[in-house]
Order: structure tokens, then sequence, then C-alpha cells
């Protein structure tokens, strides 16, 4: 039972006499697949900042070094901070985010799911400021990156497999060069990418209604592409199909605001609030601010936020930790606060 583990963990940290006692008559592998199992129950329940720290503590955590830089990768992802930021000076935060990224780059494989999201943080970071252009590191690992995506695709056995293949590959790659401003190549391989979804609609026992298959599609739909009918009547049968379920309801929203139909917008905004929590919630407010802003009703979109901001100060969990949607909430509210104050 997990309970146990956690129990032998905690007494192996603080040192317990009588789990020494125990120890010794353990296997090493037995004791070693306690921390492997342990790593991964932190990172299953998010706890990426103790898993970090438990890493850290480890003797041997030179085996454990890719674990490491993925937690600090996901840690940033899902709004933590495990690198005590208040205590850094800023180019020293982004000197160790950036040695970190490098390193899960080079230590990782490109299939892993968190490579990809790595790698775009890394060039991110790595850019020019002045005139966006990408380092010559990320130039090269993006090109390998390319590389290995084009040949994943033929190593796939069956149809469905093959058909997921490519559907990664070619996002992965519209990703690429939409970070290098290729935008009407990147748009192509969103077209190319969302059609092949459809083919795997036939290859999955629930057809069109699988609901995996529809929900990766979603990512190769972007907001200024595939504006069309058939987008729309998709994004709707979703948020038919699937009422409750936030996540439809909002990209169907962002499709409106594309289309500058900003009623239909807020009308399903106001449906992805209702279902939504947490750090999505603060992002369907933010969203909502920017329709309202778009329709020049900036004491409304104003409003909003100011409700918004004052229902966090109440939750402390929110109100405390690093959330980057809770800062570009903040920042929009300052703004508009000198439009119309």
């Amino acid at each position: 039972p997990i309970y146990k583990l956690i129990s032998r963990i905690e007494n192996r940290k603080n040192e317990n006499l009588w789990q020494k006692v125990k120890d010794y008559f353990y296997s090493e592998s037995s004791i070693e697949e306690d921390k492997k199992r342990y790593i991964d129950y932190l990172g299953a329940r998010g706890q990426f900042k103790e898993q970090i720290a438990y890493l850290k503590g480890l003797e041997n955590k030179k085996e454990f070094k890719t674990q490491m830089l993925t937690a600090y990768a996901m840690s940033e992802m899902m709004g933590q901070d495990p690198y005590d930021s208040d205590n850094l000076k800023e180019n020293e935060l982004k000197n160790q985010k950036i040695s970190n990224l490098e390193l899960l780059i080079m230590d990782s494989q490109k299939t892993d799911e968190n490579y990809f999201p790595s790698l775009m943080s890394f060039c991110e970071m790595t850019k020019n400021t002045e005139t966006g252009e990408m380092s010559d590191k990320c130039l090269k690992y993006t090109s390998d990156f390319q590389k290995q995506t084009t040949w994943n695709k033929d190593i796939a056995k069956t149809k469905a497999e093959k058909a997921i293949e490519k559907a990664n590959s070619l996002y992965y790659n519209a990703k690429i060069f939409e970070m290098l401003k290729e935008e009407p190549k990147a748009n192509e391989l969103y077209v190319e990418c969302f059609k092949v979804y459809k083919t795997l609609y036939a290859l999955t026992p629930l057809k069109e209604k699988s609901r995996s298959v529809r929900l990766e599609q979603l990512k190769c739909m972007k907001d200024d592409v595939l504006v069309s009918t058939d987008k729309e009547s998709f994004l709707k049968k979703l948020a038919n199909d699937y009422p409750f379920e936030e996540t439809f309801h909002r990209k169907l929203s962002s499709y409106y605001q594309a289309q500058k139909n900003y009623q239909k917008a807020l009308s399903e905004n106001e449906i992805a609030l209702k279902y939504s929590y947490g750090r999505m919630w603060l992002y369907n407010v933010l969203k909502k601010s920017e329709l309202l802003k778009a329709q020049d009703k900036n004491n409304e979109a104003y409003v909003v936020l100011e409700k918004a901001l004052d229902q966090v100060s109440i939750d402390k969990e929110n109100s405390t930790r690093n959330n980057s949607v809770l800062k570009m909430v903040r920042n929009q509210y300052e703004e508009l606060k000198k439009k119309v104050l």
C-alpha cells in the first residue's frame, strides 16, 4: 500500500533507527524500487517541488538526473516555483532555467512527452530579445527534433499508430515553423494534422464519438487557421456532445473571437467559466475581459477582473502561488484601471 511506502521513505529521510534495522534485511534492489515508486507517486500527484527536494537528497542522484530536470520543467508548467525565485536575481534565475532545460534536452529521449515543451521553452528563453532571432543551439536542437519525428512516423505498425505518429510529427513541426515565424508553412502543417485525425475516426471503435481522438485533434486547430464552417461544426458538435467540458466551450469561444463574432464568443465563454476552476477559471476570466475590451466595453472588463481578483485574494492557494495566468490578470487589470479611473 502507498501509505506504507510513504512511511518507509519518511523514516529513511529521518534516519529512523528501526527502519535502519529493517533495511538491513531488505535487498538493495527493494530499496531502489521504493525510491523509484515514490518518485513516480509524487509526479503523478503533481507534487514536483517535493519530488525535486527528494531527488536532490539521493546519494545516487546522477541516476535520476533526467527525472529531476523533468520535475523542474513540469513544476513551471503547473505554475509552481521550484527555484525559490524571490531569492535569486533575474539573470541568475534565467541562467539556471536555461541550464536545466538544455540538460533535459540533451539527456532525455525525443519521444518523451515533456521533451518538446522543454525545447520550446529553451528556444523562447535563448532567443535574441531585440531581433527575435532564435539561438544557434535552439536551431540545432529543433533540426535534430524534426529529423527524429520524421523518422518516428515510419516505425509504427498498425494503421492507427501510423496515423498518430504522422499527426504528432505534423503538429510538432508546425510548432517549430511557427516559432521560426514561418507562419504559412506552419499553417499548412496544422491543416494536414487536422485532416490526419479525421482518418483516425474510422480506425477507432467509437468512430467520430471517440473523445480521446477529438481531444488530440483540437491541438491542430489554430484560431486563425481552418476558419471555415467545417471547423465551426466540429467544435459545436464537441460542445454539444460534452456540454459540461469547459475545454470545448473555450475552444469554440476562441473560434468565434477569431471570427470577431464577440456575442457568440462571450456566450461560449460564460459556459466555459461555469465549468472551469483554478488556473483555467482565471484564464477564462481573462478571455472574457479581452472580449469585452474588443467591443470597447472597458468599464465592464475592469469590473470582471476586479471581482475575479477579489475572489482570488480569499483563496490563499491562488493568491500566494506563482501563477502566470494570475499575473496576466493583474497586469490587464492595472492597464484597464488607468483607462477607466
